[in-house]
């Protein structure tokens, strides 16, 4: 948070330092490890951490837990490699000191790929170009199976769409 100097600000800085004490057990769970013992005020590093806190919450279900003697959060195996390094080595790091900047946060490469380029990249969708060609290829195998009888292919798209989620969940 910044605080402009302005004709009264003395009594804003007062309110931002006593704000740890008026902190609700929600807010509590996502305050850096100096807030929540009591020794720094909530400042712009705090607001990283906060962010960090709320995105493992979403992603684990949990509030994240900040040992003593460790550097940072661990980050609970099996997820993106993107949203760990984030996690691990920027955004829930225990110094205030080490936590970077909102721009530095917005720079770091998990803000930079599209989800639907990284489910690309990883191969859990595939081009349309790809799943044509692996179609046409499929129908050329059926047709010269079956000989010169009709083939009537009929796609459920809500069965279609069903398969390719769950698939999709049980990748991750």
């Amino acid at each position: 948070m910044l605080i402009a100097p302005w004709r009264g600000h003395e009594r804003w800085t007062f309110l931002l330092h006593s704000f740890t004490a008026a902190l609700t057990p929600a807010a509590c769970e996502l305050a850096p490890p100096e807030v929540a013992a009591g020794q720094a005020p909530w400042q712009a590093s705090s607001d990283v951490y906060a962010i960090g806190a709320a995105m493992y919450k979403v992603a684990f279900g949990t509030v994240p837990l900040l040992l003593p003697g460790d550097s940072a959060v661990t980050v609970p195996t099996g997820c993106d490699e993107q949203l760990r390094r984030l996690l691990e080595g920027a955004l829930l790091l225990a110094e205030a000191a080490s936590r970077p900047t909102a721009v530095e946060v917005l720079a770091h490469p998990f803000f930079g790929v599209e989800p639907d380029q990284q489910l690309r990249t990883s191969g859990a969708i595939l081009d349309v170009d790809l799943k044509l060609a692996a179609l046409r290829d499929y129908m050329t195998e059926i047709r010269s199976n079956i000989g010169s009888r009709r083939l009537t292919l009929s796609v459920n798209r809500y069965l279609l769409v069903e398969s390719v989620t769950s698939e999709i969940m049980a990748a991750r």
